[in-house]
């Protein structure tokens, strides 16, 4: 996908990785391998949705910051990544309702989530921004558009063989 072909830009690795190598998270990005990984038992929608969460890890500057004087909080860190993955999930027309909920759970609660996301509004809208510009001139909006239309009108039988087939897709361009 062009998401994998945006963390392959920054110079990490991607790979699809079994539930129990994350430790019950949905994705890693790790700095000293240079590596993301994603759950293997994600939906696809999710999938591309950690993908774009962990893309913007790398590109917010956390792996480098986090936890350093010059850098932010592991929940404005959080807030900002799921934000980005949110707006360009939107932009591809997909859903992302899981975003609200790990959102307020990082930052304390609603009215400190609407105040996280205010305070860093122009960052979140600067990275995404920049990763839904390259996906539109991968291509990638237009195509999902057609997908989504697809995947809503799908039996569950052939989202699961859609998702199947996605999913050794992913694998097969680690």
């Amino acid at each position: 996908s062009a998401v994998v072909a945006l963390i392959q830009q920054e110079g990490y690795s991607f790979a699809i990785s079994p539930a129990s190598a994350l430790g019950g998270a949905n994705g890693l990005t790790t700095k000293e391998t240079k590596s993301v990984l994603v759950r293997d038992d994600l939906s696809s929608l999710q999938t591309l949705k950690t993908s774009l969460h962990e893309l913007a890890h790398v590109r917010l500057g956390h792996l480098v910051h986090l936890g350093t004087s010059e850098g932010i909080c592991r929940g404005e860190a959080e807030l900002q990544a799921e934000s980005v993955a949110f707006c360009a999930m939107a932009a591809l027309c997909l859903d992302s309702d899981y975003s609200f909920g790990y959102v307020v759970h990082w930052q304390g609660g609603g009215d400190e989530a609407v105040k996280g996301i205010k305070a860093n509004a122009q960052k979140i809208a600067s990275v995404s921004d920049g990763i839904i510009t390259q996906l539109e001139a991968a291509g990638e909006v237009h195509l999902i558009d057609a997908l989504q239309a697809s995947w809503e009108a799908a039996s569950d039988q052939e989202q699961a063989l859609a998702d199947h087939y996605i999913r050794g897709q992913l694998q097969a361009r680690e």
